[in-house]
């Protein structure tokens, strides 16, 4: 497989948005956050009657996705840095993932350790664990992947292959091509999946659950990104009661919650259509998780970036100014942050 660094677009926040009505859906995709250190880099609409759908195709707007990284250990930050990549809805142009500028953080949540017992000393055929973690995010994912698959289809399906498996998955699929993009990302989806249907307790299992399923919906149809949105929040929801401060996951309803608090009034008579009551959410909401994830992790551009964007569409220019002023203060490492230093400069200069 030609691995080269690449972007994708998607139309799915306001799908999420949609389908998050009666509390049981919220796509989020994406923030497939990418906190590794290292540069590489790091949810169309309702399907209930063809002439909804045209009407609110017009509404979607698409951004590209394109992640970045700095070089540090392999912890739970380096890794969730690699799924951060979100469509955002207060900006025509395209964005990429902040799996983003990171920092180093010594704390683990069993990203690069098994977490059944499972001991991988005794398999001198195989790689271990730790030795599969340190390439992801080098020019050896595509070894990374082919090791833990010839696992796989040696019937070792356990959650510590399986969460591995998808985010090698995602690591690839953020770097072919974009025509090779759908099978890998769809079969990174699979293993997650397998990884939550196994143990909807562990944290890895959920995360991943989450993550892929958000990124999935860019390659379902308009009736299966409304179903594949019910689930997401479902893995969403419950990572974060496993790990409330993972500051990935608190971008991601960040990022929900704007975009509902977005929809248009006919985006919300469509959603009306499908559901007994369309989603709601806040402005201020989506500030409040935004605030968290900045207090974890104040470098990282992307969402520095929406937090002065959020408080701006609030209406509190003076508030918005200052997270402005410290997103220019970053370097961007990645076309996407580019574009959202970009933004933010234009933004800045109307505070």
């Amino acid at each position: 497989m030609n691995i080269e660094p690449s972007t994708s677009s998607g139309s799915s926040w306001k799908y999420i948005g949609i389908t998050a009505a009666t509390g049981a859906a919220v796509g989020v995709f994406l923030h497939f956050a990418r906190k590794d250190d290292r540069t590489i880099v790091e949810i169309e609409r309702l399907q209930m009657m063809v002439d909804v759908l045209g009407v609110i195709q017009i509404f979607v707007n698409r951004k590209k996705v394109s992640e970045a990284a700095r070089a540090q250990p392999i912890t739970y930050k380096r890794e969730m840095a690699r799924t951060r990549s979100w469509t955002s809805i207060t900006s025509d142009s395209e964005y990429g993932d902040a799996e983003e500028d990171w920092y180093t953080d010594d704390r683990s949540y069993g990203d690069s350790k098994p977490v059944n017992g499972l001991s991988t000393a005794n398999q001198s055929s195989t790689m271990s664990f730790d030795e599969l973690d340190a390439l992801f995010g080098t020019d050896r994912v595509q070894e990374g992947y082919d090791a833990l698959k010839k696992r796989y289809d040696a019937g070792e399906n356990s959650i510590d292959v399986l969460w591995r498996l998808a985010k090698f998955c995602n690591e690839i699929g953020n770097r072919v091509e974009k025509n090779k993009r759908k099978d890998i990302i769809i079969e990174g989806k699979k293993y997650a999946i397998e990884a939550w249907n196994t143990d909807s307790n562990n944290f890895l299992a959920a995360r991943w659950a989450a993550l892929m399923s958000g990124k999935v919906t860019e390659y379902l149809g308009t009736k299966e990104k409304i179903e594949e949105g019910k689930h997401c929040k479902e893995y969403l929801d419950r990572a974060i009661s496993i790990q409330p401060r993972e500051d990935a996951l608190l971008h991601l309803r960040g990022r929900w919650a704007l975009s509902v608090a977005n929809l248009s009034w006919f985006e919300r008579k469509a959603a009306a259509l499908l559901y007994s009551e369309p989603p709601t959410a806040t402005v201020d909401e989506a500030i409040a998780d935004f605030q968290a994830a900045h207090a974890i992790n104040p470098d990282w551009i992307e969402n520095t970036v929406y937090l002065g964007k959020a408080l701006y569409e609030k209406g509190d220019k003076s508030a918005a100014k200052p997270y402005f002023d410290q997103a220019l203060k970053l370097t961007a490492t990645n076309d996407n942050e580019k574009e959202l230093l970009a933004e933010a400069k234009t933004l800045c200069s109307k505070c």
